[in-house]
């Protein structure tokens, strides 16, 4: 066991406690003989918090499959949004082009924006890259995608510059992420983005890794 001097410990307690917990035991001396040993704790600490008396431990004893879910016409995202306040939804590219197509999950999707847009306390939001992949995604496909509808889209979101901060911490996020959805991530991390309304499964998970709750609506 690694000794120390009592000196040593005031000098240095920050580097010392994160020893012992990292699991390390220390004793600590004063005027050379043994004061106190440091150990790590045995208890959890959940375990802790009881003991403290700042938990109140469970006591029924439903089956949780007795229990009948009510259908109702909102989501449960939407009655958390109630209680929790405003939301900041970051819109990836892959739904915001959902949104001017005809696709099974399009008018469920729009619902859920639209409820977003008109709150008094949410907000939707990108980056202008977003812009730059939809007119792109017009340029490839003049068939398919409609300017006016795409104009309409990025007029009901927010758009914030990309910064060079994006594009510095872009390449260091989790999943082996393409330019575009990793620079996505980035300026949903820095806006502090609750979700990330997107259908990419390559950005699903980074973004939940990242501490943004993935969005994906479907038709009901």
């Amino acid at each position: 066991m690694r000794r120390i001097t009592h000196r040593e410990l005031r000098n240095n307690s920050s580097k010392i406690l994160r020893e012992v917990q990292g699991g390390e035991s220390i004793e600590v001396t004063n005027h050379g003989e043994v004061a106190a040993i440091l150990i790590p704790p045995t208890l959890t600490p959940y375990q802790r918090a009881v003991a403290a008396g700042r938990v109140r431990e469970a006591t029924g004893n439903v089956d949780f499959r007795t229990i009948k879910g009510r259908k109702l016409s909102v989501t449960s995202d939407e009655i958390l949004g109630d209680i929790r306040g405003s939301l900041i939804a970051y819109v990836d590219t892959s739904a915001a082009i959902k949104v001017v197509l005809a696709e099974p999950e399009s008018q469920h999707l729009r619902t859920y924006l639209e409820r977003l847009r008109t709150s008094a306390h949410d907000t939707l939001v990108s980056s202008f890259l977003l812009q730059t992949e939809l007119y792109c995604a017009r340029n490839r496909r003049p068939e398919s995608l409609d300017c006016a509808e795409i104009e309409n889209v990025l007029g009901d979101i927010s758009l914030v510059d990309i910064e060079r901060s994006d594009l510095v911490s872009a390449p260091t996020l989790p999943g082996k992420l393409r330019s575009s959805d990793a620079i996505h991530l980035a300026a949903a991390i820095r806006l502090n983005s609750d979700v990330m309304v997107v259908y990419d499964a390559d950005l699903s998970a980074p973004c939940e890794m990242s501490g943004i709750k993935p969005v994906a609506l479907i038709r009901r």
